[in-house]
């Protein structure tokens, strides 16, 4: 083999390491956003909750309502670039499991003052 033969070798091993170092950096960077968006929503959800149970307190069953309201608050912070991995089905699982902590949260902290207040009542 001559120089120029070796040095198109070498030209076609650099230009592979670097297609291979772009897409890997392009899937990390995609990783991050995935990362950064499902972060945002788990953030913002309990404000979010908190803002549709009151704006529907006056109204029985408006849980598809405080629902909605919750997704279409959540989508404007979703990237295009990961759209279609958080659809709204998956904005409303996160939702429904936020709320469903929240809601386990208070039952519990209800309990416990309810405890207290009952040993207190019967130290009387």
């Amino acid at each position: 083999m001559d120089g120029k033969m070796y040095l198109i070798l070498a030209l076609v091993l650099a230009l592979g390491f670097l297609i291979r170092f772009i897409l890997v950096y392009l899937k990390a960077k995609s990783e991050l956003i995935e990362t950064d968006t499902e972060q945002q929503i788990w953030k913002h959800a309990p404000e979010l909750i908190a803002e549709a149970e009151e704006a529907y307190k006056m109204v029985e069953k408006a849980g598809k309502q405080k629902m909605q309201m919750c997704i279409d608050a959540l989508l404007p912070l979703i990237p295009e670039a990961v759209a279609g991995i958080f659809t709204g089905d998956v904005i409303q699982r996160i939702v429904q499991t936020v709320f469903d902590s929240m809601k386990e949260f208070a039952d519990y902290s209800i309990d416990k003052a309810a405890e207290q207040l009952a040993g207190k009542d019967a130290a009387k």
